[in-house]
């Protein structure tokens, strides 16, 4: 008898742990390097846009200007 009683208290306790969706999301983290392809200075809204095309032929998604002279390709780890 008890053994059933252990059972169903088991058996509830899971129903009632998936009812209250325990799904916690966490952000990946953000990988980053200096893009091999970008030539320039990364100042302005031009070079901005040939930082991401830089890195979109490295397979990296994003590609933003960091600093004044570098050309920073990102992606999530």
């Amino acid at each position: 008898m008890e053994k059933k009683f252990f059972g169903l208290l088991v058996l509830l306790l899971f129903f009632f742990a998936s009812e209250m969706n325990m799904v916690v999301e966490v952000d990946g983290a953000t990988c980053a390097k200096p893009s091999k392809f970008f030539k320039g200075g990364c100042f302005s809204v031009i070079s901005d846009s040939a930082c991401r095309k830089a890195c979109s032929q490295e397979n990296w998604p994003i590609g933003i200007c960091v600093a004044v002279f570098r050309c920073e390709c990102r992606r999530t780890c």
